[in-house]
């Protein structure tokens, strides 16, 4: 059922449907799938997020002959652009452009044991992390420009690191994944900002 939900928004691209019916003062996100998973293109115009579900899924077979879109190539980059730009759109529509939140996350190079208070490295940054985060800054920089009224909280330089003992989060330790202090950092200048 948790999985099917993110499948279903995927698949039938209604989030702005969701939006008008739950008219919320505030929108917030990231671009964490958009730095770090590429687009399945299944037709001329329509195209599908590589995600976890979608990778781990039976039905990832029905797709094998579909071209994929990597986020470091330039139709990749090209892609994203023509959608920040209807989004953008969509978001003036509603008066939602000044209301807009967009988190400026990255994936941590470092790991600490909460338990021991050890601090290590990741293993090889080079492979996925690095990346990520430079592909990361390039989408975060195009939303930015196409919707220039939004609030950018800015977390590439965080003191705070990847949790090795997460058990909050579903999926455990990982560089996505901090301190329980990074996301209470960020719900304070959420707050500062709302209250605004």
């Amino acid at each position: 059922e948790e999985i099917l939900k993110y499948v279903k928004n995927e698949f039938q691209k209604n989030i702005f449907t969701i939006i008008d019916s739950i008219k919320p003062d505030y929108i917030i996100m990231d671009n964490y799938i958009d730095a770090n998973r590429p687009l399945i293109q299944i037709s001329e115009n329509q195209y599908l997020t590589y995600n976890s579900y979608f990778s781990k899924s039976i039905y990832k077979k029905n797709f094998i002959n579909c071209k994929i879109l990597y986020n470091f190539e330039d139709e990749f980059t090209k892609l994203y652009r023509n959608y920040a730009k209807i989004f953008s759109t969509e978001l003036k529509s509603r008066n939602l452009d000044k209301k807009f939140i967009l988190l400026g996350n990255r994936l941590s190079e470092s790991k600490l044991n909460t338990i021991t208070g050890e601090v290590k490295s990741w293993e090889n940054p080079d492979y996925w992390i690095r990346p990520s985060n430079k592909n990361w800054n390039i989408v975060d920089k195009i939303l930015l420009e196409e919707i220039s009224n939004a609030v950018y909280i800015d977390m590439r330089d965080t003191k705070w690191m990847s949790d090795e003992n997460c058990t909050a989060i579903k999926g455990g330790a990982s560089p996505s994944h901090y301190q329980s202090e990074y996301y209470k950092e960020i719900f304070e200048k959420i707050k500062t900002i709302a209250i605004k």
